[in-house]
């Protein structure tokens, strides 16, 4: 079972003509309500993908009922209520699929080590525990310490690249960062990013058990110390939102190691599931379903 430990996005999508400039004020194209947070986009891909998923996050029901909506839809369990106001992300995404992304924390800031440590059952009854970087970093590291005490993989998805620091990158069995991320953590351990595969060395060298860095259309890299991996991305047309890829690939990931594939198996997965995203406006409305996946997959062997 793969429980996500996270954030709780409503998010407000903005499609634009350009990223909107210092002084300027621009018209948006179109406005969408999607159920978000980087934590939520991974749980819900578990439960689209797998039919079920534990997921510890803190919502308001005051707001977050287009969140529990799609919860209940896709079997994700687990998540609490507390705090006034649900997370909020304000998203501008171009024509060209970019996006940029103003995040207010809301209720995701009551998932304390205090909280984390009164729902260690749920870390119990989980194999894979997936982790990011949008609550605090100390309700982190507590689910991360109760995970590896108990015998749980536990995979870390260091975005944003703020608020952390070296303890937690090193004590994690796998750290899944895309570029710009990777480039924010290596200068914890004085790995510059000159190419991708000296950069996953340098990290485990210095002290990370395990990185997979996610590198849009160049595919992703792998590296344990003993394994190097490297997986092409698929070629799609028609990318329009790049919003949720990172976080289907995670969701991915972990759902396909959690079904016993090999680590090349998984992000072969989880590169299709994210492939499949990027042609769809919104972030959970973007996810595949776990056929949609299988499909793509025998497609591309044909």
């Amino acid at each position: 079972m793969v429980l996500v430990v996270g954030s709780s996005n409503v998010d407000y999508v903005f499609k634009v003509d350009h990223f909107t400039r210092e002084g300027e004020t621009q018209r948006a194209e179109s406005f969408q309500l999607h159920p978000g947070g980087k934590g939520a986009n991974q749980a819900v891909t578990v439960g689209k993908l797998k039919g079920e998923s534990l997921f510890l996050s803190c919502l308001s029901e005051n707001d977050g009922q287009v969140l529990i909506k799609n919860f209940m839809r896709w079997n994700v369990k687990g998540w609490k209520v507390c705090g006034e106001y649900t997370g909020k992300a304000f998203i501008e995404v171009t024509k060209e699929g970019k996006n940029r992304i103003i995040i207010y924390p809301g209720a995701n800031s009551f998932l304390t080590p205090e909280v984390v440590n009164q729902n260690k059952k749920i870390i119990e009854n989980s194999d894979i525990v997936l982790l990011q970087n949008e609550i605090p970093l100390d309700g982190n590291k507590k689910a991360v310490d109760i995970a590896k005490r108990l015998g749980k993989y536990v995979i870390l998805d260091p975005a944003p690249a703020q608020n952390l620091d070296k303890d937690i990158l090193t004590l994690v069995d796998l750290i899944t960062p895309n570029e710009e991320e990777a480039k924010v953590i290596g200068e914890f351990f004085g790995c510059e990013f000159e190419n991708p595969e000296s950069f996953v060395k340098c990290m485990v060298t210095s002290g990370v058990k395990a990185v997979i860095v996610k590198l849009g259309e160049n595919g992703s890299i792998y590296y344990d110390g003993k394994n190097l991996i490297k997986v092409d991305a698929f070629k799609v047309e028609n990318v329009v939102d790049t919003t949720a890829a990172g976080d289907v690939y995670n969701g991915a990931l972990a759902t396909a190691l959690d079904e016993g594939k090999s680590m090349e198996e998984a992000m072969v997965f989880a590169s299709a599931a994210s492939a499949i995203s990027v042609t769809r406006m919104g972030a959970q409305s973007s996810i595949p379903q776990r056929k949609e996946v299988d499909a793509f997959l025998k497609n591309q062997k044909m």
